[in-house]
């Protein structure tokens, strides 16, 4: 009898619990259990939208570009088992076709926090990144336009007519999506990573390419006269026009002595009115790009300088004729890692290459430990010294001096975002 008795809670619980879940299958169950069903497909969205207009000729026909762009865009579905999906920006970059088969892509600045032109959060003036590629299906090289200089040139494809960005609903971005997003010529295959799955790395294979994720350029900027007198013994002795000086610009990161006994923290140097780091560190596409005279950028205030395009060998664009990577030194005894031209007509100009080797099985070599050359307006900069300079390849960065008169900067752009979309 007390066996019984205490089996009864036991059979009472499991009937009560079938019942639930018959109640569960309704429509009216649904409500009274506040649908927290499993069997029940959801989305959630806490994504914030926004519509990006941006007014371009190309070689003088008009080709504006009105794009929905997504922050944060969230996709959770419990019922068929796909996996939730969240994107940083979406699309992180957005190309379209030209008539005569060349592409032009538009780097959206990410306005996540609400910042519109009405609402005075967006500068007037604002200028995203834009880029031009010979042939929009093989978009493997490309030309940034980095300031409006690169407008300006003789060699400018582009006009630029402005830009704006308008607040943007749910409703708003689907329906761009079905209607546009498919013109888009950048590809998730394209990229260097995996949309979706970041770090799970691409395999590579003979004639594997890839859509940019860098621009590089070179600042070029004068030296006030407190720094050419830092630098100036550094120079040297047979005085070539280029030449890397590592322990000069170390001096000249330490703290300046001034001829009065006062000491400066070289970080608050100006050069040609602006902090370094504005030139060098805060002129990300992510919130546009630096303008003339000021503004372009959303949150930042980054300054254009003297910008001209760097180009490199060490692409992984750069192929044989049977698709594979140079990359072995015996075949390239003196590899150029950067060259650029100083020349007018290239000022306001960038080089886009995709950089980053993060396939699988990419083939490799000791590049880092190989001859190593940097050319401006076709003279290679002296003094390169790998101890004391740094191996080039790996850093992607680095600077020498134009005589005792100007520093040239190499900087990189990384313009796209594995946490983004397309």
């Amino acid at each position: 009898m007390d066996g019984k008795r205490a089996g009864l809670p036991v059979v009472l619980l499991l009937v009560g619990f079938g019942a639930l879940i018959a109640l569960s299958q309704t429509e009216a169950g649904q409500v009274l259990l506040g649908r927290w069903s499993f069997t029940k497909s959801v989305e959630v969205d806490r994504g914030t939208y926004f519509r990006l207009k941006v007014k371009l000729a190309y070689k003088g026909e008009p080709q504006d570009f009105d794009i929905v762009v997504g922050c944060n865009v969230r996709r959770t579905t419990y019922k068929d088992g796909s996996t939730s999906s969240e994107g940083g920006v979406v699309p992180m970059v957005y190309g379209l076709k030209m008539p005569d088969g060349a592409g032009v892509v538009v780097r959206p600045p990410e306005a996540c926090r609400g910042e519109t032109t009405a609402n005075g959060k967006v500068p007037p003036n604002l200028m995203p990144l834009v880029m031009t590629f010979e042939n929009a299906d093989e978009p493997w090289f490309g030309v940034g336009y980095g300031t409006d200089d690169a407008y300006d040139s003789p060699l400018s494809a582009l006009t630029f007519g402005g830009a704006t960005i308008e607040a943007a609903t749910r409703a708003d971005y689907d329906a761009w999506r079905q209607a546009e997003a498919a013109k888009n010529i950048v590809k998730p295959e394209m990229l260097t990573f995996n949309v979706g799955n970041p770090f799970n790395k691409r395999d590579w294979y003979p004639g594997r390419r890839y859509f940019p994720d860098t621009c590089l350029r070179i600042i070029r900027l004068k030296l006030p006269e407190v720094v050419r007198e830092i630098v100036r013994p550094f120079w040297p002795e047979d005085h070539p026009t280029y030449w890397f000086g590592h322990e000069a610009w170390s001096k000249l990161f330490n703290i300046v002595s001034n001829a009065d006994g006062s000491r400066d923290r070289s970080d608050d140097i100006l050069f040609d009115g602006h902090r370094l780091l504005q030139y060098y560190g805060e002129g990300t596409p992510q919130y546009g790009v630096p303008r003339r005279g000021g503004g372009g950028m959303i949150l930042y205030r980054g300054a254009p300088g003297e910008t001209y395009p760097e180009g490199t060998e060490q692409s992984h664009n750069n192929l044989d004729d049977g698709g594979q990577l140079v990359l072995d030194p015996r075949y390239a005894p003196a590899i150029r890692v950067g060259y650029s031209q100083t020349k007018p007509e290239n000022r306001g100009f960038y080089y886009c290459y995709p950089l980053v080797p993060n396939e699988r099985n990419l083939p490799t070599s000791d590049i880092h430990l190989s001859p190593q050359v940097v050319l401006v307006n076709e003279q290679p900069v002296a003094s390169y010294d790998r101890a004391k300079d740094g191996p080039l390849v790996a850093s992607m960065t680095y600077r020498f001096f134009e005589q005792d008169s100007y520093v040239l900067l190499r900087a990189r752009l990384e313009f796209l975002s594995i946490f983004g979309g397309l």
